[in-house]
C-alpha cells in the first residue's frame, strides 16, 4: 500500500517553492508588520518573468500592507496610517487645506466635529466639519475679534476694538453681545460654568472671569499686571502668562501668586490635568501646576515666534511664525519633530485624537487658511 505524503511545513504555510525563492524585499512585504521589522524596499513588488500571476495574486491578497509606504496616503509610513485626505510624501503625511481665502486667521476653537476660527481683518467668526466641506461664517462686521473658545453649543469670543464679549450658538443664530470688556481683550477660555480672559497692556493687564449664566457681569481677578495674554482653566485655578511670570489663581480665593519666574516671552500656553506647557528662557518648557522644576522639552525656540501651542495624552504641538514651522514634540521629553514647514504665519493651533489643526494668519504671497494635519 503506498503511504500518502504527510504535508510539509512550507505547505502548511501555504507556500510554493517559488514562493521560497522570492528575494528579501518581496518576503518583508509579504509579512508586513506583523515581523516586526520595517520594509527595506517600499516599492510594491512587482512579478518577474520567472513569477507568475497567481503569485502575484497571493501577495496583493494576502499581504497586510503590500503597498508603496512613502506615498500611499492610507498607509503613509507604517501600514494603516491614514493622511486623512492629505497626500503622502516620503512617507509623511502632508497638510490638508480646510478653509482658505480668509484675511488673518488667528484665535482657534474646536469641539468634538467643528473647528471655530475668528478673523481679525476680515471681522468674522467662521466654522468648518474637521473633515472637511465648505465653511461657515457664524458671526461678521466685528470689530477685530482675536480669542475665541467653545463649549460645543456655543461659542465665544473677544474683540481688540470696542472691548465687548460675545457669543453665538455654535450651530448658528444670532450673534449676543455678553458684555462691554477692557479693551484690547486677547485670549479666552472656557470650562464647565465660567469664561476667563486676559486683557493686554503694559502695566495697566488684566485677568478676568464671568459667569455662562445669562445676566452675568465680568469680575476682575487680577489688575496691573504686565502684558497678560495666554490663559488656561481647570476646576481648581487659572493660570495665565505675562512678562517674566507663569501666574496661578485658586479658584476658591486669595491672591495670584508666581507660579514660575521667566526670563522672557509673553505667549500661549497649554495645560493637562498635571502641568503648564508654554515659552520660557528660549525653550518649550514643561510647569507643574504645583510648582517645582521646570522642564525643557525643546531648546533654542526663537523669542516672540512661538505663538499657538497644543497638548495631547502624548506630545506637546506648537507653531512658530516667523518661521511657518509646526512642530511635536514627546510631553515626557524626546525628540523634536519638524511635522510641517512652509506654513505663511501659523498662529494658533488645536489637536484631538486623530489630527493636529492650525491657522495661518497668511503673508504678502498667501492667503490665511486653516489646515490639518493627520498624526
Amino acid at each position: 500500500m503506498r503511504r500518502k505524503n504527510k504535508p510539509g511545513i512550507v505547505a502548511l504555510l501555504g507556500l510554493t517553492r517559488r514562493t521560497l525563492l522570492l528575494p528579501l524585499a518581496a518576503w518583508v512585504m509579504v509579512c508586513g508588520p506583523a515581523c516586526g521589522r520595517v520594509a527595506t524596499d517600499p516599492t510594491p513588488h512587482q512579478a518577474t518573468p520567472t513569477e507568475d500571476a497567481g503569485l502575484v495574486d497571493h501577495l496583493a491578497a494576502d499581504a497586510p500592507c503590500s503597498v508603496n509606504l512613502q506615498t500611499d496616503p492610507l498607509n503613509c509610513g507604517s501600514c494603516g496610517h491614514d493622511c486623512l485626505g492629505g497626500e503622502c510624501s516620503q512617507g509623511k503625511c502632508l497638510p490638508v487645506l480646510l478653509a482658505a481665502g480668509s484675511g488673518t486667521p488667528d484665535g482657534l476653537a474646536q469641539d468634538g466635529a467643528n473647528l471655530y476660527w475668528t478673523d481679525f481683518d476680515q471681522g468674522t467668526i467662521s466654522a468648518v466639519d474637521k473633515l472637511g466641506g465648505f465653511s461657515t461664517v457664524l458671526a461678521s462686521a466685528e470689530c477685530k475679534p482675536h480669542g475665541i473658545a467653545t463649549d460645543g453649543m456655543t461659542t465665544y469670543w473677544t474683540c481688540l476694538v470696542g472691548g465687548t464679549l460675545s457669543s453665538t450658538p455654535s450651530s448658528g443664530g444670532p450673534t449676543n453681545v455678553l458684555a462691554t470688556i477692557a479693551p484690547n481683550s486677547r485670549r479666552l477660555t472656557v470650562n464647565k460654568d465660567d469664561l476667563y480672559w486676559t486683557s493686554f497692556g503694559a502695566t495697566d493687564g488684566s485677568v478676568w472671569k464671568m459667569s455662562k449664566a445669562p445676566g452675568s457681569l465680568p469680575v476682575l481677578l487680577a489688575g496691573n499686571r504686565k502684558t497678560p495674554w495666554g490663559i488656561v482653566a481647570d476646576d481648581a485655578a487659572v493660570y495665565w502668562s505675562e512678562s517674566f511670570h507663569l501666574m496661578r489663581l485658586d479658584l476658591a480665593g486669595g491672591e495670584p501668586t508666581i507660579l514660575y519666574l521667566l526670563n522672557d516671552g509673553v505667549d500661549d500656553i497649554a495645560a493637562d490635568s498635571a502641568n503648564i506647557y508654554g515659552y520660557g528662557h528660549g525653550n518649550i518648557m514643561k510647569f507643574s501646576k504645583t510648582g517645582g522644576d521646570a522642564v525643557i522639552l525643546a531648546a533654542d525656540v526663537e523669542a516672540y515666534a512661538m505663538m499657538g501651542i497644543a497638548v495631547d495624552d502624548e506630545n506637546v504641538y506648537w507653531v512658530e511664525m516667523n518661521q511657518g514651522d509646526v512642530h511635536r514634540v514627546p510631553k515626557n521629553g524626546g525628540e523634536v519633530a519638524l511635522i510641517a514647514s512652509g506654513q505663511p504665519g501659523p498662529r494658533q493651533i488645536v489637536v484631538d485624537e486623530s489630527a493636529v489643526y492650525w491657522t495661518n494668519g497668511g503673508s504678502p504671497d498667501a492667503q490665511g487658511a486653516v489646515m490639518r494635519l493627520a498624526k
